[in-house]
């Protein structure tokens, strides 16, 4: 899907910079519709151009990062992939900066496959990440993470790190932060959920720490960080997220 994206995005860029003319065929009115009239030729000399492109793009994107020990699944209110997730976010950002990222939480719904046993190749990370949300942390206090994580319960359910829940419908969640004890809380997200994706709400930001990197990017170094050993992905349920 992804590289049939990029080679398309590659062809209408080259075609619009193509010095030729090309004949306008205007269809009849009402809908007054243009379509433009391509010689075989033509297209064949634009696939030629994108060819080498294209199969540097498809060496790259077959590339393998990691291993995956058992099959990934992602549902509330926790998985086997929401749970890695999670996990790989907050360790890139307490990679960068340990003193602002206590906790993470993202959106099952930015989660967009699931992965099955056996290699990990980039494109598998591409077709689970999409989109260019950026790694963000946001200082928030006690009451109003307390807020945040009843937008879970009503989910039910989220990727998180960090720390436990215990939903229940209809009533206050109870949750354990690890060896925390300041009353403000440093969450680890994404530039999507802070300005209010998925419904999302971190109430009063009393601090923004930027990373200046996407979570697809984050993924990888995770993987990265086993070299030169192979990243082997294990990761099962734990119980940080229970629905009673």
């Amino acid at each position: 899907m992804f590289q049939q994206y990029l080679c398309w995005s590659i062809f209408l860029v080259l075609l619009s910079c193509h010095s030729r003319s090309y004949r306008l065929a205007e269809k009849s009115a009402p809908s007054q519709s243009i379509s433009i009239d391509i010689q075989n030729q033509e297209f064949e000399k634009i696939t030629s151009f994108i060819k080498p492109y294209k199969q540097k793009i498809d060496s790259s994107l077959s590339h393998v990062v990691a291993n995956n020990a058992q099959d990934l699944k992602k549902g509330v209110p926790e998985s086997s992939l929401t749970n890695a997730f999670a996990d790989w976010m907050l360790w890139k950002a307490k990679k960068m900066d340990s003193l602002k990222a206590d906790v993470a939480i993202f959106n099952l719904g930015g989660l967009r496959t699931e992965w099955g046993k056996g290699l990990i190749k980039k494109s598998d990370v591409f077709e689970l990440m999409p989109f260019e949300n950026e790694l963000v942390s946001v200082e928030i206090s006690i009451s109003d993470f307390e807020k945040l994580i009843q937008i879970i319960n009503q989910k039910p359910g989220a990727p998180i790190a960090g720390f436990k829940l215990k939903l229940k419908e209809g009533e206050k969640v109870k949750f354990e932060l690890n060896n925390h004890t300041r009353q403000t809380v440093w969450v680890v997200t994404s530039d999507y959920l802070i300005n209010g994706g998925d419904n999302f709400d971190f109430g009063t930001i009393i601090n923004k720490n930027y990373y200046g990197i996407s979570l697809r990017p984050a993924i990888f170094d995770r993987f990265e960080s086993a070299q030169p050993n192979q990243f082997i992905i294990m990761s099962e349920t734990d119980g940080r997220v229970v629905y009673e």
